[in-house]
């Protein structure tokens, strides 16, 4: 689902991480578009400066 998604991002991050990342140190930034073109609504970021979106799904 798409709300299992992050954890399992951030948890292939650590465990990928040489020796490992504590909590306090790991930060990750994740930009959602949805799926639908149409409903992105960006005020700042890449939509707003005229580059490619993400990739259609």
């Amino acid at each position: 689902s798409c709300a299992d998604t992050p954890r399992a991002v951030v948890r292939a991050l650590r465990e990928e991480a040489p020796g490992g990342l504590p909590d306090d140190v790991l930060v990750l930034c994740l930009d959602w578009y949805g799926r639908d073109p149409a409903e992105r609504r960006a005020v700042g970021g890449e939509e707003s400066e005229g580059l490619p979106g993400p990739p259609a799904v």
